[in-house]
């Protein structure tokens, strides 16, 4: 009887446990739907002016130990920049989530459809905050000193919408911050650089920071052009509402400014005629060619532009800045 009621309490442990996972996956997919872990182009987009930031520094002055410096903080800034992402998202989606219902493509967001509750979702946030200032931590104190203004920054762009049409001009600067950490972590001395004076280096950087910023004022115009009928509906706020009646010409002046804001960036600190070319020819195309190509009345289409633009951009100026680097 013993050995009996010892393997029907075995099958039972058997039975329950996929129940247990399953039950436990169920709790947990809002949590990863709220940190958008499906959408790694966010991600991306955040990491890539990390990467830029770096090889500019580089490309001014390579320490001796350069590639370890690069290689260590890219390790932490691809995970630091994902969790940035996740964060951000958790929290537009906290504050959207009135306005998330009323729009088709996010009314299904978890937030939005009372999948989480609000004390637990502030909860998570704020881990979420924590872990990526922890990650940065293992590059240096001087990262988290330098980051803890994308809180307020970041807690303030899902009002801005609301607010004003250029809420662009608050997300591109979050975004774009990257530039300044990866620059700080390649621990530059401007002292001991005999060629350039400083003001030209924090000018070159300045203006990298600003071509960022302006970048991602263009990718969010497409990005936007996906709900542009329901946020027009809701009363939402946007660079594409604002010139819905001239649109590419808008884009066109966005890509405009941020080739020339490369292009300032790269002739403050003399690179090179070639990379110089590298570096700000490739954007121009491929920011072009998504101009003419894209149908912004398209939502999906908007999207994949989105991504490709993201994607084509880049990988195109990290190769620019680091055959300077490498020159």
């Amino acid at each position: 009887m013993a050995v009996e009621a010892q393997t029907q309490a075995q099958v039972a442990r058997t039975v329950q446990a996929p129940q247990r996972r399953e039950a436990l996956l169920a709790r947990m997919q809002p949590y990863l739907e709220l940190m958008r872990l499906s959408n790694p182009v966010g991600s991306m987009m955040i990491y890539i002016p990390h990467l830029l930031g770096c090889l500019l520094a580089l490309g001014i002055q390579r320490p001796h130990d350069a590639l370890y410096k690069l290689l260590t903080a890219n390790l932490v800034f691809v995970p630091a920049s994902a969790m940035l992402h996740a964060t951000g998202c958790s929290w537009n989606d906290i504050v959207d989530a009135d306005l998330d219902r009323q729009v088709a493509r996010t009314r299904s967001r978890p937030m939005a459809r009372g999948a989480i509750s609000l004390g637990n979702a502030y909860r998570f946030t704020a881990l979420e905050a924590v872990v990526w200032l922890g990650l940065l931590y293992l590059l240096s104190l001087e990262a988290v000193l330098w980051s803890l203004p994308l809180i307020p920054a970041t807690m303030l762009y899902p009002y801005a919408k609301r607010y004003t049409s250029y809420p662009s001009l608050t997300l591109g600067p979050i975004i774009a911050w990257g530039t300044i950490l990866g620059f700080i972590a390649m621990d530059l001395n401007l002292v001991a650089s005999q060629e350039l004076p400083a003001y030209r280096v924090r000018g070159a950087l300045l203006s990298l920071f600003a071509a960022c910023s302006v970048h991602v004022s263009l990718m969010d115009m497409v990005y936007t052009h996906q709900d542009l009928k329901d946020d027009t509906k809701v009363g939402i706020l946007s660079m594409a509402r604002r010139f819905r009646d001239y649109p590419k010409r808008a884009m066109s002046i966005i890509a405009a400014t941020h080739v020339w804001l490369l292009y300032m960036a790269c002739s403050l600190v003399q690179f090179s005629s070639f990379w110089t070319t590298v570096t700000c020819l490739v954007p121009l195309i491929s920011d072009a060619w998504m101009i003419v190509a894209v149908d912004l009345a398209d939502g999906a289409e908007c999207w994949w532009w989105f991504q490709a633009g993201t994607m084509m951009t880049g990988p195109a100026l990290t190769v620019g800045l680091l055959g300077q680097a490498l020159g």
